[in-house]
């Protein structure tokens, strides 16, 4: 019998057989593409290195709110709050700095930068003038009453050896709750901005508390500052509480976007432009964006056409007796409105129940250093506990 064997199979048994080829080969095709895309995850993972700069200490139990630039001579540069006995904000505490030879890799033995002013020093933020002296702008805790506070500048040499200019009060007598790393330089301009933030009512520290945003101006890199006129009033809660709190300033295109958050945690974002006589404000709005009580970081990425945003986001729990905690989510924009969370602290390194605060971003070429604090939390008493500095070493291509 010579017949072909297809002619002794009907029509409807050619097409069941053919949806099942093409049923296999989907399945074997998306399998192929889902185990391609997790070993794409875990590489973009292990290409991300997490470095100890200062680890807690019985005598020393927090260090945090970190500021990092480059020195003329090829070392990074760490600043960052070093506490002593304590843990809480109005404990002792003074400004230590870290150098790194191996890009963030390995870092020095700390020295005290600036030594504890009144109650307490810390919130630092880094500056290179073109001399290659250190511009640093800080927080100083006046008053533990009323929380009064100043925020001060000092000047030190490129080895940060000897005091250039001794500490001066930029702004004095208030309760101003500023971020570390939030000095920014306008290269269009020249100029260099600090926005701090304005208590107007209530204690400061609570959720009944509102801030307002302004803007310190320097045209001769920090030697003199002026008020640039600009008051950011940020988004308020239904009580009337909120505002604009721990704002810093980005790059957006042909304008600057000062952002900040409210009280409970909601940032928002206002552009100003330079209308060849001083600032403007332009847009205020929201961003699609969290950062709940802590310092955010967002930065422009010229390679990516991109902003890079570094905060710490709330996380719930249902085990009746714990506290909630905080996880470091890094978040990609195209547009600064609109955000894709890349990965959090969490995916990293299983931190579990501890939390992660304090986070700033610095990126150079294809190089991005993310600090943060890691606190190990008592679970008897939230507030018995210490905090170590870390750092989050990864590559441009993660993103």
């Amino acid at each position: 019998m010579n017949k072909n064997i297809l002619s002794l199979v009907s029509n409807g048994t050619i097409a069941i057989l053919v949806l099942a080829l093409l049923g296999f080969g989907i399945f074997v095709g998306k399998n192929i593409y889902d185990n391609q895309n997790d070993v794409f995850k875990h590489e973009k993972i292990l290409k991300i290195k997490r470095v100890a700069i200062a680890d807690a200490t019985p005598e020393n139990k927090r260090n945090d709110q970190a500021s990092i630039i480059r020195l003329d001579d090829g070392r990074l540069l760490v600043a960052y709050g070093h506490f002593g006995g304590g843990s809480m904000d109005h404990d002792t505490s003074s400004i230590y700095f870290k150098t790194s030879e191996d890009d963030g890799d390995t870092w020095s033995h700390k020295k005290e930068l600036i030594s504890n002013l009144n109650l307490g020093t810390h919130l630092p933020s880094l500056y290179k003038k073109e001399n290659g002296n250190v511009l640093v702008v800080f927080f100083v805790r006046e008053s533990n009453d009323s929380y009064t506070s100043t925020i001060r500048q000092m000047e030190f040499s490129p080895d940060l050896t000897s005091i250039i200019k001794e500490n001066r009060i930029l702004v004095p007598g208030s309760y101003s709750p500023t971020g570390s790393d939030r000095l920014f330089y306008d290269e269009v301009n020249n100029r260099l901005l600090m926005p701090y933030p304005e208590k107007l009512k209530g204690p400061g520290w609570s959720m009944g508390t509102l801030y307002q945003t302004k803007i310190l101006v320097s045209d001769d890199f920090g030697d003199t500052w002026q008020d640039s006129g600009i008051i950011v009033n940020g988004f308020k809660d239904d009580r009337g509480f909120g505002g604009a709190v721990e704002a810093g300033i980005y790059k957006n295109k042909d304008r600057l976007t000062v952002f900040s958050r409210n009280i409970t945690g909601r940032v928002g974002a206002c552009d100003i432009v330079w209308n060849g006589k001083g600032y403007t404000k332009d847009n205020e709005y929201r961003m699609k964006l969290k950062a709940k009580n802590t310092q955010s970081s967002i930065k422009y990425v010229e390679l990516l056409r991109g902003w890079v945003a570094t905060h710490s986001r709330l996380v719930d729990t249902d085990t009746p007796g714990t506290y909630n905690r905080y996880q470091l989510d890094v978040s990609f924009s195209s547009n600064g409105v609109d955000w894709n969370k890349i990965f959090t602290v969490d995916d990293v390194e299983q931190v579990g129940g501890s939390t992660v605060n304090n986070v700033n971003i610095y990126i150079e070429d294809d190089q991005v250093f993310i600090t943060y604090s890691f606190n190990d939390e008592s679970a008897d008493n939230e507030h018995n506990n210490t905090s170590s500095l870390k750092l989050l070493k990864l590559p441009l291509t993660v993103f």
